[in-house]
């Protein structure tokens, strides 16, 4: 049984492309969180096995769907942490309010990335409006919750979809290139949240801005060229 000092951490998304970062981070801190997987009921089996070397970890197999069923995973948890996919997202509405009939705490949604509320970001606004949506819904909760805002992945940004041909050496850069961006690579990501879950109650219904760099387009072509010692067009 956990000791009373352990926090019950509910996480849904564990399998997805944050979670191997997260299951090593929570995995540090063992005597601090006690740990449910959440997992649809047809990935149950995998997700069990997946996890046999993590025994600290304890496997729930959900049906988003059936309130009911979400409400008995999440009894006597403290926290719903989620990193669902874009896939996922809107499973989190489900989640909110099993979390609020299941008396959780806190909550804190998918989020790593751009602060799409955030004045004049209307494309991305447009991209996440899924996401702005989960946002609403916790606000107008009884759940206290945190946005974590990190920019996109560092880890991720030498990709064909932010126009980088590795291939060719050559990338499209918007603009003249200068304008800064926060960059937080997922290893970071969990690293911070975990902070984050450690001091429950100092940032309740507050967003967070984490970012392991602030770089523009033109430092990435300069670093790419630097590190490849080949020159990019």
């Amino acid at each position: 049984m956990p000791s009373p000092k352990t926090t019950k951490i509910a996480v849904a998304g564990v399998t997805g492309t944050l979670g191997t970062f997260f299951v090593k981070e929570l995995q540090k801190y063992s005597s601090e969180f006690s740990v449910t997987v959440l997992t649809r009921k047809e990935s149950e089996e995998s997700t069990r096995a997946k996890f046999a070397s993590y025994p600290q970890f304890s496997i729930r197999g959900v049906d988003y769907k059936d309130e009911g069923n979400l409400v008995d995973a999440l009894a006597d948890h403290t926290v719903v942490l989620s990193l669902v996919g874009h896939g996922g997202v809107n499973d989190q509405l489900q989640l909110i309010s099993a979390a609020e009939k299941a008396k959780v705490e806190y909550f804190l949604p998918s989020e790593f990335g751009a602060d799409f509320d955030k004045p004049g970001n209307e494309q991305v606004v447009a991209l996440y409006a899924p996401k702005r949506a989960i946002r609403r819904a916790l606000e107008e909760s009884t759940l206290k919750y945190t946005f974590i805002v990190t920019g996109c992945f560092a880890d991720w940004f030498l990709m064909p979809f932010y126009k980088w041909d590795l291939v060719n050496r050559t990338v499209e850069i918007p603009g003249d290139g200068t304008t800064k961006s926060s960059f937080t690579s997922r290893l970071d990501i969990a690293r911070y949240t975990v902070a984050v879950l450690r001091r429950l109650g100092k940032f309740d219904n507050q967003i967070v801005r984490i970012a392991s760099h602030t770089l523009s387009f033109n430092d990435w072509v300069e670093l790419v060229e630097k590190v490849s010692g080949q020159k990019y067009t």
